[in-house]
């Protein structure tokens, strides 16, 4: 097998897509000690995490605004004289083809799967560009440094930490949908990903009821819809908003401190999944079983509807009405949560299991 000295590889995509790489990046590195393996990253944030890892060298960060300096790193990066660049499945193949071409890679790997990307788990999709290097692998989780995470005094000062008399932290991902995606929301696609804000609310304090404290988790994009429901969230003093005010790290660091995550397909589910936090994810256009945790610390909750899971089909432009996201209420959700509340204090080793609303 030829050694590769220099790779560099696309990684410029959400925490959770970087996440799902990692089982392929560790991997690689194993194969590959000496090489220098540089990322193509959507921040410094996601460079640190990966930098945790041991799996990247060096990051490389474009942006879109600074044409001049665009054209800087794409110069620089020729002059590494990259033997291969390695494009993440779920990219656009033209495009990281024609800038791997620019910067003058010698080879270019991409999924070449003849399954369809809606149909396989992206974790296995990443594992499986391996073969076109020639390197054996068995299927893994994907893992975090679980010990590289600490909260900071300020954090468990807010959150009321106070070691295992604290109580139960459940996490609950909260997303603004319309701004984290900007001018690319499509009201059609992106509601069908994304719960009810006041029904989060509703499950939020029904867990209160019952001891639990809740720690809202988001990034800046989504303090607008914190926002415009705040009443729903400070009449509650178990309810605690860190939506958009902790880093990555301190973010992982507080879901390493929740017994429960409760999201939907959203980063940080992938996120507490790889920190070995038990994680009830709720589906809606979107499949589990394409883009959900790939361990076995999941609950799963879907309508399981005929139509379901028509992301990036034909039929996801068909769809007026999004029953997949508008069955999800309130009493589903808690549902699943009290099944899954009996296994709390189980092995970690359980079977992903399914709640069909």
């Amino acid at each position: 097998m030829d050694p590769y000295n220099t790779i560099i590889v696309d990684l410029k995509h959400g925490i959770g897509d970087v996440i799902q790489m990692v089982p392929f990046m560790k991997r690689l590195k194993q194969q590959y000690p000496g090489s220098q393996i540089t990322a193509i990253v959507k921040s410094k944030e996601h460079y640190e995490l990966l930098k945790t890892l041991n799996v990247v060298s060096h990051p490389v960060y474009f942006n879109k605004n600074d044409v001049l300096g665009i054209l800087k790193k794409l110069l620089q990066l020729r002059k590494s004289k990259f033997e291969i660049g390695i494009i993440a499945p779920i990219s656009t193949q033209w495009k990281m083809k024609l800038l791997f071409s620019i910067i003058g890679c010698k080879k270019i790997i991409y999924n070449q799967s003849t399954i369809p990307a809606h149909k396989k788990n992206a974790v296995l999709r990443n594992l499986e560009m391996l073969r076109d290097l020639n390197i054996d692998f068995m299927y893994e989780i994907p893992n975090l440094n679980i010990g590289q995470y600490i909260p900071n005094k300020e954090v468990l000062d807010t959150i009321g930490y106070k070691g295992e008399v604290s109580g139960f932290y459940v996490g609950l991902c909260v997303r603004d949908g319309k701004a984290a995606r900007g001018a690319k929301f499509n009201y059609k696609k992106d509601t069908a990903k994304y719960a009810d804000f006041k029904v989060l609310m509703e499950v939020a304090n029904e867990l209160t009821k019952h001891g639990y404290k809740i720690l809202l988790l988001g990034g800046a994009t989504d303090c607008g819809i914190v926002s415009e429901n705040i009443s729903l969230i400070s009449s509650n003093d178990k309810i605690i908003n860190l939506v958009g005010s902790l880093n990555l790290d301190q973010t992982l660091a507080v879901l390493k401190l929740c017994k429960v995550v409760i999201g939907g397909d959203f980063g940080l589910i992938h996120a507490a999944d790889a920190l070995k936090v038990r994680t009830i994810v709720y589906y809606g256009s979107t499949s589990p079983d394409v883009v959900g945790p790939f361990s076995n610390l999941t609950k799963r909750i879907t309508a399981n509807l005929p139509c379901q899971y028509c992301y990036r089909t034909k039929n996801e432009k068909k769809c007026q009405r999004k029953k997949c996201i508008e069955y999800l209420n309130a009493s589903v959700i808690l549902k699943a949560f009290d099944e899954f509340r009996l296994d709390l204090n189980e092995d970690v080793n359980r079977l992903i299991t399914d709640t069909i609303i």
